[in-house]
């Protein structure tokens, strides 16, 4: 469970929009409209905004979704997948996600 929760902490590094917990006012990003989220389930492909195939969902557990990229797996916010013009999106390029699940697989080891 500790390396899912450190590609989480990756994936939100990288830039994916999630909500912060606790702020003395808004940030404008949270005030804005939010894209709607898609619905996800497993066998879905999900794809980068470049449209080139990221992965696939194998489940979707609460307000997750895990995602297998062939090269391993990364459980990630369903906030974070939208639709896109091929199917669900995700905001980061495949590469950056299996860098995201190598250095949490590297920690989780260590």
């Amino acid at each position: 469970m500790k390396s899912i929760a450190n590609v989480f902490l990756s994936i939100v590094s990288a830039g994916l929009a999630v909500p912060a917990i606790a702020q003395e006012q808004p940030s404008p990003a949270l005030t804005a409209p939010m894209a709607e989220v898609a619905p996800a389930k497993a066998g879905d492909v999900i794809y980068d905004k470049a449209g080139k195939v990221v992965g696939t969902v194998e489940s979707v557990e609460g307000q997750n979704a895990v995602i297998s990229t062939g090269a391993g797996n990364a459980t990630i916010p369903l906030g974070a997948l939208t639709s896109g013009s091929k199917g669900l999106t995700i905001g980061i390029p495949k590469a950056q996600l299996e860098s995201a699940i190598q250095n949490a697989s590297k920690g989780a080891k260590q």
